[in-house]
């Protein structure tokens, strides 16, 4: 993806005590453990409360993915991916969507583009191309 050297930026905080981590976004895993990991760093939770609970990051994702979807909802770019994310599980609702998003098939595609959109929103378009691998992942059958 040709843009200006994320890096150099730090992690966005989308809302007070919200944060999303734009320093990292193209990320790799191998297995189950290796995405929830990545999953974690990128949603900046750092610590567990019940070790023995997988759900135990729930809530803080879950009001992270809220904040991330009204940022984005009204992005015609996002809006095509979260209609056809949605259709993959038979819905129309746009947060099912962001969550299939966000699933192990396609986060190392959908990360990017949502570190692209939050530190530069004016170069997220339809032709960068993990947009482009996305509609067209999202396009298979």
């Amino acid at each position: 993806m040709t843009t200006p050297e994320t890096k150099t930026k730090p992690p966005i905080e989308l809302c007070k005590g919200v944060k999303y981590d734009v320093l990292n976004p193209f990320v790799e895993y191998n297995d189950d453990n290796e995405y929830r990991q990545k999953l974690h760093k990128i949603f900046m939770v750092s610590t567990k409360i019940n070790e023995d609970d997988p759900t135990d990051y729930d809530p803080i994702i879950n009001n992270t993915l809220s904040v991330l979807f009204e940022k984005t909802k009204n992005n015609s770019q996002f809006q095509t991916l979260y209609k056809m994310a949605a259709a993959k599980m038979i819905s129309t609702d746009q947060t099912i969507g962001q969550c299939v998003l966000y699933s192990y098939d396609y986060l190392y595609l959908f990360h990017p583009c949502t570190c692209l959109f939050l530190s530069y929103p004016e170069m997220f378009n339809e032709d960068v191309p993990y947009f482009k691998q996305l509609v067209e992942k999202l396009s298979e059958k």
